[in-house]
């Protein structure tokens, strides 16, 4: 039996109902899983992979910022020939669990995982996971949760997420600005209506937590959580009027990030 593709398969797919996260339930092979890497990056998703033999690692590939790997063998209290079978989908369970966070609400470290067994695992083994950005489902502090939350090119999943959370938001209520007019002038006031949109989207991306608050340092200077700036109609000439694209919109923010641990020193004393 001869097989398509697998970037053509998701394409179909695809095409077909609009998705974010991607999962291979099967076909989990390394060409497989690389050619599922790559299609993912080039399309704005994420992809989840979950490997259970610590020796056959599917892919060493650092350099995609949209796929994560999860180890999820050598389950605690289970020969390696008896291994839990939900275990083989540690990275769909992690997806479901997180994604039904708003981005930038949330951190995918430290989330427990139903039906998923944690893996025990040495201490060099652990860190040697941890030093090729893999995450795992452990038992830490008495409790089952993922250790990690990272991307294999070592960038946060929720990030990525937010990123790509704010880039479809902004665009929606720009372009909402363009349909809901009869015209937007290429006017300091029709600009500012693009900008007003920008800052809409910027300021929900504040609501949810995925961009820091203002603040102020300490001699009381404001630190914004988001900066936008756009051109003056002035400034701009007359060809680039006539093109009715209007360019030189920028903003800047600050992302909240999560505090994964504390270290804390102190001193016992008489």
């Amino acid at each position: 039996r001869t097989y398509e593709g697998l970037a053509d398969t998701l394409a179909r797919a695809n095409a077909e109902a609009a998705f974010y996260g991607v999962h291979l339930t099967e076909f989990r092979s390394g060409t497989d899983v690389e050619a599922a890497m790559a299609w993912v990056e080039a399309n704005e998703k994420i992809l989840g992979v979950e490997y259970t033999d610590l020796s056959a690692r599917p892919t060493r590939n650092f350099s995609y910022f949209r796929t994560f790997l999860v180890f999820s063998g050598k389950a605690d209290g289970y020969a390696d020939d008896a291994q839990p079978k939900t275990n083989e989908y540690a990275a769909l369970a992690w997806m479901a669990k997180c994604f039904g966070y708003e981005p930038g609400s949330e951190t995918w470290n430290l989330k427990t995982l139903s039906v998923i067994v944690p893996s025990a695992l040495s201490t060099s083994e652990k860190g040697d996971l941890s030093g090729d950005k893999i995450n795992a489902f452990l038992r830490y502090a008495g409790n089952n949760v993922m250790i990690g939350g990272y991307m294999v090119s070592g960038e946060w999943i929720d990030v990525i997420r937010f990123r790509d959370w704010l880039k479809h938001e902004m665009q929606i209520r720009v372009f909402n600005v363009l349909k809901g007019n009869r015209k937007v002038p290429y006017t300091d006031e029709g600009i500012g209506m693009v900008q007003g949109a920008m800052k809409a989207a910027l300021a929900a991306g504040q609501t949810v937590g995925g961009i820091a608050a203002t603040e102020y340092d300490a001699d009381g200077n404001e630190i914004p959580g988001y900066t936008v700036i756009v051109p003056r109609s002035a400034d701009l000439t007359d060809a680039q009027r006539k093109t009715r694209k209007l360019t030189g919109c920028k903003y800047t923010a600050r992302l909240s990030g999560a505090v994964h641990a504390v270290e804390i020193s102190g001193y016992l004393t008489f």
